[in-house]
Formats: structure tokens, C-alpha cells, sequence
């Protein structure tokens, strides 16, 4: 779906506000200052998703993912390269005193899930004001997995023409080092077309109140 520049910079704005509140949010649990700068917004139809990411489909990344349901259905995946986990959890785990016969990789995944959980359920609740509707979340879900089995997971059995695809990429900074990271939403057709009218009426509601 090919976007206008004023559709572009509205999507744009929406979804910076909701990875700021994301932001704040790690700021308080990681005791560190983490800013998420202004994200870049596309949708691509779901086969056109690894060259939009510039991501090899063959490359194991790591990933948060949860199942959307209601006005809007599909599924949500934050995306990080591994090394970028790493950098993540080093503040958290850091500053956290680690007993002995403790599991570190699992403290890692439960890090990066909470992590993951702030930043989805923040990008989502600023859809959900969007079509004023209601959006649910499934419990996240962590795992390190090639990206190209991870979209045809979450893609499941639906046919290619019936999923669009909202890819958010934004710099998460941390202890002086940025991570790239994306947020990637594989919602129905319907959903986005849902989702596209709230944005349409929302930027009217805009004009309105500035000529008013």
C-alpha cells in the first residue's frame, strides 16, 4: 500500500508517541536513559517483507511476538539483531546481582520478553486509540529463530494477497549504544484498512480543529 507524504508523516507521529511511552517505560526498568528515535513507517504486502527489513531471511534473529486480536488481527513482532539483545539486557542484568546455578540465557529471554511486552503493548495502545476500538494482546512469546521461518509462522495459512504488513524501524539507544530494532505487524487486510480510515478521520479531526 503505497502511503501519502501527509498518511506517511501521520502514521509516523502516532507511532513515535507510543514508542516513547515504550521508551519511558525501559528508562524506569533498566535505571538507564533510553530514547527511541523517530521511526520510519512503511506497509509492503507480506512477500515483500525481508527486503523491506534488509534482513537475509536465513539469519537468526531474535524476536518478541504476540497474537492481536479484535478490531485488529494478526500478529505483532519486535525484532532485533542477537547482538542487539545482548546490549539491551547488559543494563538490566548489570546492575542485578546473579546467584549461582541461576540459568543466564533464561534471565536474558525473560528480560528481552518484558522488553519486548513494553514496546508491542505501547505501539499497539496508540492503534487502538486510533479506531477507538479495542485491540487484545497475547501473553509474549521469545525466541531466537531465522526471520524468514518466523513470517511464514506468523503468516500461517492465510494466503499472501490476504495479509498486509506495518514495519516500524526506530534506534533504541541505551548506555551510550544504539540498537536497531523493528517492530513488524502482520495484520489482515481488513485490520489495515481498518486501520487506515482511523488515521484518514483522525488527520480530518486535525484540519477541522485547525481551521476552527
Amino acid at each position: 500500500m503505497e502511503l501519502s507524504v501527509l498518511e506517511r508523516n501521520s502514521l509516523t507521529e502516532l507511532t513515535n508517541i507510543g514508542l516513547n511511552r515504550a521508551a519511558t517505560q525501559l528508562s524506569s526498568l533498566l535505571n538507564d536513559t533510553i530514547s527511541i528515535g523517530v521511526p520510519k513507517v512503511e506497509i509492503v504486502p507480506v512477500e515483500e517483507v525481508l527486503a523491506a527489513l534488509a534482513m537475509p531471511g536465513e539469519e537468526d534473529v531474535a524476536c518478541v511476538w504476540q497474537r492481536l486480536n479484535g478490531q485488529v488481527d494478526g500478529t505483532a513482532m519486535l525484532v532485533f539483531h542477537l547482538d542487539g539483545t545482548r546490549k539491551l539486557v547488559n543494563a538490566l542484568i548489570g546492575s542485578v546481582p546473579i546467584l549461582a546455578g541461576v540459568d543466564l540465557r533464561a534471565y536474558e529471554h525473560e528480560a528481552m520478553t518484558e522488553i519486548g511486552n513494553i514496546i508491542i503493548s505501547s505501539g499497539i495502545s496508540v492503534f487502538s486509540d486510533l479506531i477507538r476500538g479495542e485491540i487484545e494482546l497475547s501473553v509474549p512469546t521469545y525466541g531466537e529463530h531465522r526471520l524468514g521461518d518466523l513470517i511464514a509462522a506468523q503468516a500461517g495459512s492465510h494466503e499472501p494477497r490476504d495479509l498486509s504488513v506495518i514495519i516500524i524501524l526506530a534506534q533504541l539507544r541505551a548506555s551510550q549504544q544504539n540498537v536497531s530494532g523493528c517492530l513488524v505487524l502482520l495484520l489482515s487486510v481488513r485490520s489495515v484498512a481498518s486501520l487506515m480510515q482511523g488515521l484518514k478521520a483522525e488527520m480530518q479531526r486535525s484540519l477541522d480543529a485547525s481551521v476552527a
